[in-house]
């Protein structure tokens, strides 16, 4: 919230009024999303349509300009992403300024709602990790010491979260209770099978779910319609981005990514915001997806879906 802090500080100093402070801290919000897309599309080194139309969706840029976290989390985990693909895209090795550069990105990222993107970080594993241990074997017992550290740091840092923020939200009504549904899941290992396939369909499966990134409350009466036009739209732009496709190995590391974090958001809401012994999971927003929307999106294209007479599609 730094910058609608700065925005709202900058009015109040130039002797605004509460109006001026409220639409200044908006508008800020809104500046360093277009600076963080901005510094996002310089680092990519390709499939930066995927991620244009993604930012530039008029659900983003509504939640941008708000103070809504989203656009602030948009931004952070899309260079992460970026400076992943551009050290994929352009080193053999990995040197030890690119692993300070990642090791910082990273730690941003984590700004981004407690931790929940944690796992955008398995994307690492495209990078040249076994041709960069092997030429610095030297400093495995080292790398491995560091490993420890960051796991007993972040270990802490989640169970820190964990016990000030796992409380119930009543406001969904009905029997919330944190402790209850945490036994429920560990002593039901069918029921939790069952609450990973219903999730599955009422989400990634459901029309209605995406439309949710055109909401009717903000874009009236024929937002579905205009959503599945820009699905469709999203979908030609992804197939037909550039020519750049990757390899099958990291496709899957790349979907494995989503499909973690897709999971791992999910879960805080069951806990705390679902009826206890309920199959379903409550209150997951479609915008919880758009950072990570591009890794499944960059894996869609394929030689043969592509024509070479395309090239003058943009």
């Amino acid at each position: 919230y730094v910058p609608s802090a700065i925005g709202m500080a900058f009015a109040r100093l130039t002797g605004g009024s509460i109006i001026d402070m409220y639409i200044l801290g908006r508008v800020f919000n809104l500046i360093a999303y277009g600076i963080l897309i901005c510094i996002a599309l310089k680092i990519l080194p390709y499939k930066k349509n995927v991620f244009y139309v993604l930012f530039l969706m008029p659900m983003m840029i509504v939640l941008a300009g708000t103070y809504s976290i989203d656009g602030m989390c948009m931004g952070l985990v899309s260079i992460f992403i970026a400076y992943c693909l551009k050290v994929y895209n352009t080193s053999d090795t990995i040197k030890l300024k690119q692993v300070g550069i990642l090791s910082l990105l990273f730690v941003l990222m984590l700004l981004a709602k407690s931790m929940a993107y944690i796992f955008v970080a398995l994307i690492v594993l495209m990078l040249p990790l076994k041709k960069t241990i092997k030429k610095n074997k030297k400093y495995i017992p080292i790398m491995i010491i560091a490993c420890l550290i960051i796991l007993v740091i972040f270990g802490l840092l989640f169970l820190n979260i964990r016990n000030n923020r796992l409380g119930a939200d009543t406001r969904w009504g009905g029997n919330i209770n944190p402790e209850e549904q945490i036994q429920f899941i560990l002593h039901n290992p069918l029921a939790d099978i069952q609450i990973a396939i219903n999730h599955f369909k009422d989400t990634l499966l459901s029309f209605n779910w995406y439309s949710m990134l055109h909401y009717e409350i903000f874009f009236a009466q024929d937002a579905k319609c205009v959503m599945l036009a820009l699905m469709f739209f999203i979908l030609y732009v992804s197939i037909l981005d550039d020519e750049h496709n990757f390899k099958l190995k990291d496709k899957i590391i790349m979907i494995l990514s989503f499909i973690v974090v897709w999971g791992i958001t999910s879960a805080p809401l069951y806990i705390t915001i679902t009826e206890v012994g309920s199959l379903h999971i409550g209150g997951y927003q479609a915008r919880y997806i758009m950072p990570i929307l591009p890794l499944v999106l960059m894996c869609v294209s394929s030689n043969r879906l592509k024509s070479k007479e395309n090239k003058n599609r943009n």
